[in-house]
């Protein structure tokens, strides 16, 4: 299941209107990194999530896990459980939401709410050990400006062809 744009696009607008926020704190949140991860993982979805872990698992005992990929497998599961929960909103919503639920389904997408929190935390602990392989370690990754913000730049962290 695809975002629906013209239902995306008001939540990407209800996420830069939170409450309290000023002009330039609205264009941040509005192009907050999360909200762009959580796209291109919704638009590639899980077929291509479980190529990833396919490949990710090939047999190799000469590399950690015994596996080829033992960070990008990681990373893959971390981007199917925000996978999960982005079909899920949509799931409930249905095909034609109203107000009420879009502003809903808005909560995913404003910043330092529970629902965008754990997304992001989600990604950030699931993906970091490839973030900082794909970047050259820790310090790369912050200069990124963390996990999300590095996945976004470097596609190859979660490499997803639908995104």
């Amino acid at each position: 299941m695809k975002l629906y744009t013209p239902v995306f696009l008001a939540l990407l607008g209800l996420s830069a209107c939170t409450p309290g926020s000023s002009g330039s704190n609205q264009i941040q949140q509005a192009l907050d990194p999360l909200i762009t991860e959580a796209t291109r993982i919704n638009n590639a979805g899980l077929e291509d999530l479980k190529r990833i872990e396919a490949i990710a698992q090939v047999p190799n005992p000469n590399l950690p896990g015994g596996i080829e990929d033992l960070h990008g497998l990681q990373c893959a599961r971390a981007g199917e459980q925000v996978l999960t929960i982005v079909q899920g909103v949509q799931l409930a919503a249905g095909k034609n939401p109203g107000p009420l639920a879009v502003g809903e389904m808005g909560t995913f997408l404003i910043p330092n709410t529970p629902q965008f929190n754990d997304a992001r935390d989600t990604l950030n602990s699931g993906c970091l050990l490839k973030a900082q392989d794909v970047l050259g370690g820790p310090a790369r990754v912050a200069l990124a400006g963390g996990v999300v913000a590095a996945m976004v730049n470097a596609p190859a962290i979660l490499p997803l062809v639908g995104g």
